[in-house]
């Protein structure tokens, strides 16, 4: 996996650097622990909606969680359970926006 960086933010992400489980056949991998990411990242997605139809959302557009303290990274990664928030504008002529 590589890594990524959040660019509004400015967070470098780093790769993981467990390898990948192949159990179903080598054509399917899958990286360790996804099925917890899963079920994270849709809580996560439903809280969004929550705030987004309550609300409450502001004018946020991009998050990144930390539910572990990631080390040897961006200081902001070594806090667990915390919540990064920023705002991308669309970039003009987009063709997946429409903007």
């Amino acid at each position: 996996m590589t890594s990524a960086v959040i660019a509004g933010a400015g967070i470098p992400v780093p790769a993981a650097d467990l390898p990948d489980v192949y159990d179903k056949g080598c054509a399917a991998p899958a990286r360790p622990g996804t099925g917890l990411t899963c079920q994270q990242s849709a809580l996560f997605a439903a809280a969004r909606a929550l705030d987004i139809l309550e609300d409450r959302a502001g004018e946020n557009n991009h998050w990144l969680w930390v539910e572990r303290p990631v080390a040897n990274a961006d200081p902001r990664l070594g806090s667990a359970t915390t919540l990064h928030q920023t705002r991308f504008d669309p970039r003009a002529g987009c063709t997946i926006c429409g903007v």
